[in-house]
């Protein structure tokens, strides 16, 4: 006797079973992707929203940076770290000189500007000051020299006369006698010695006795 099996109904329940789970996973599977996906998305967008361009304001990002060991310029390409740090370098350099709106005297060391430091001056001139009251260094003319040297040798006098002009003194300026003669009002005494033979201005004395003049003198006798 034959036996017709009754596979029918559970095969096709078992197929439909699988299959319905099947879709199952796909969905969920699908579910979990689509929900990944939006995530993704929203982080993409997020950045984007806040990604920098090139006319972006950095003002208030905060960047950490080294100080440069040596100085150097800033190159196209390098990063803002790098480009912080040697700024850095380059600011702790500066003395303090560097930070002053002007430069006092106080500032210069003594005798270390030379003469080839400062300006050149004009043709025939002298560094001075012909002011008078204090003033700053001017290139002086050789009149201006000359007119300086001028207002101080007038304020001297030689026997009364002022040196403004070119003097030309007389014997009785010096109180001498003139070269053509003249009278002495006192005494007038030659050097005492024994050079006979020398031709040379002698004492002359007048006695009513003969002595013994003084040496060098010549002494006569009158009745």
């Amino acid at each position: 006797m034959g036996v017709t099996p009754n596979i029918g109904l559970p095969v096709t329940s078992e197929l439909e079973t699988n299959k319905t789970f099947l879709d199952f996973r796909k969905e969920v599977a699908g579910d979990q992707i689509g929900s990944c996906m939006m995530i993704l998305d929203s982080q993409i967008k997020n950045l984007q929203d806040n990604k920098l361009n090139n006319t972006d304001d950095i003002k208030d990002n905060v960047t950490t940076f080294t100080e440069a060991e040596t100085r150097t310029n800033i190159l196209s390409g390098e990063t803002i770290a790098v480009i912080l740090g040697k700024i850095k370098k380059v600011i702790f350099d500066l003395k303090a000189l560097a930070f002053k709106d002007t430069i006092g005297t106080n500032e210069i060391d003594n005798n270390v500007v030379s003469n080839d430091k400062l300006a050149q001056m004009a043709t025939n001139t002298i560094k001075g000051n012909n002011s008078i009251e204090t003033g700053n260094v001017t290139d002086l003319t050789t009149e201006q020299v000359i007119a300086m040297l001028n207002a101080v040798t007038t304020a001297r006098k030689i026997n009364g006369y002022d040196l403004s002009a070119d003097r030309t003194l007389t014997a009785s300026d010096v109180g001498a006698l003139p070269i053509g003669g003249g009278t002495m009002t006192g005494t007038l005494n030659a050097q005492t010695n024994t050079a006979y033979t020398t031709y040379q201005a002698r004492i002359i004395a007048l006695a009513t006795a003969a002595s013994t003049p003084a040496n060098g003198a010549i002494l006569g006798v009158y009745s």
